[in-house]
């Protein structure tokens, strides 16, 4: 019969203890870099610069933000439009204390065709797409620029990656359909695009034209997608931070897909004339992700593709190509 020495029972106790101490620190580890990331790209910073995009950083650098975050600066208004324009401060909780900035900006030359609502992309206000609003605006279209929650001229700092943001558009659309033009189309950049469609798909938004720029395919594989670009496992990372950020946040990440509201539109025959632009060398959303969304959308979607840009503002990237898509968008919602 083996005897057991008091010297072996107590190295046993400490080797379980130092393999319950690493199960522990592999659990509770990720899921604190997971929550402190997610809280800093959900919740913006006061002041700094705006971050690089991964694929501009050096393996130190990405190695230094994986451990240490990332802030993101709340985005604010730079320029301002130098023509005739309105500014409309909308509530969005009636004595709540919520409400969005939208700058209206007025075609006094002619009467106008139609009005577009453009919605800015992650980290963005609405300063940052005023070239996209003059060249609507030239074409006789009256444009709004509008500031989501969270950024720029509009209540709190935080986001929440289009969820609550589709909230703010839906709201914005029954806002500006009380103005005299008959046709209303939207225009989201990215996060702004989901944005637009969560609006049309899930909230009863009422619009003649989509026209997405960008647009992220499904949240978790955008995530995964960005988390990939900074060299750390993609998975479970990105599942971690959806989590966080929802929990955080208040929302459902794990819900945000455009693709299946774009087939929700179509199934419920309440699709659009829609355009989808997308740069076929996207790093952060690949071009696969556009042609889903198109088909998703059906025969009404048109799907236009960008050589060689990638997560950028179309219209600077190839702005001949831009024009002629939109133009020939605009023309079949609002013939002139």
């Amino acid at each position: 019969m083996a005897v057991t020495e008091p010297g072996d029972e107590q190295r046993r106790r400490r080797r379980r203890r130092r393999w319950l101490a690493v199960a522990a620190a592999a659990l509770v580890l990720p899921n604190a870099f997971a929550a402190a990331h997610a809280w800093a790209l959900t919740h913006y910073a006061q002041g700094g610069e705006r971050p690089r995009p991964p694929q501009e950083l050096t393996a130190g650098e990405k190695l230094g933000r994986l451990l240490l975050g990332v802030r993101v600066p709340r985005p604010e208004n730079g320029a301002r439009f130098d023509g005739p324009f309105d500014e409309h401060d909308i509530d969005v909780e009636p004595g709540g204390g919520v409400t969005l900035e939208a700058w209206r900006l007025l075609v006094l030359d002619r009467r106008p065709r139609a009005q577009v609502l453009i919605v800015p992309g992650y980290g963005a206000s609405k300063s940052s797409l005023l070239e996209v609003a003059r060249r609507w605006r030239a074409r006789g279209v009256v444009p709004v620029l509008l500031d989501p929650r969270g950024v720029g001229g509009s209540s709190g700092s935080s986001t929440t990656l289009g969820a609550r943001e589709g909230e703010d558009v839906a709201i914005a659309v029954r806002y500006f359909r009380r103005f005299p033009e008959q046709r209303l189309l939207l225009h989201g950049v990215s996060q702004g695009a989901a944005a637009c469609l969560r609006a049309v798909a899930r909230h009863g938004a009422q619009v003649d034209g989509l026209v997405l720029e960008s647009c992220y395919g499904r949240l978790t594989d955008t995530v995964r997608a960005r988390v990939r670009q900074m060299g750390a496992p993609a998975s479970p990372g990105a599942e971690l931070l959806v989590l966080w950020g929802s929990l955080l946040g208040g929302f459902n990440g794990f819900a945000l897909d455009p693709v299946e509201d774009a087939a929700t539109l179509r199934s419920e025959g309440r699709g659009v004339p829609s355009l989808v632009l997308h740069g076929d060398a996207d790093p952060t959303v690949p071009v696969e992700a556009a042609r889903e969304l198109a088909g998703a959308l059906g025969p009404r979607a048109k799907l236009v593709l960008f050589p060689g840009a990638g997560h950028v503002s179309l219209v600077g990237a190839a702005p001949d190509a831009w024009e002629a898509a939109t133009a020939k968008l605009l023309d079949e919602v609002a013939p002139p």
